[in-house]
């Protein structure tokens, strides 16, 4: 971006992840769903 070009600001919620009672959300895996969609996010951002 140069000087002058307008910004958008983005908010993305992270990927879906496995629910895990006895790990600590942070640290939870990707779910199934999660990995098929979390490769998306790149190219849609670039």
């Amino acid at each position: 971006m140069t000087s002058g070009d307008s910004r958008c600001l983005v908010v993305l919620r992270h990927a879906k992840s496995a629910w895990l009672d006895d790990v600590a959300d942070h640290e939870r895996p990707l779910a199934p769903r999660g990995r098929r969609d979390a490769p998306a996010a790149g190219p849609w951002l670039r």
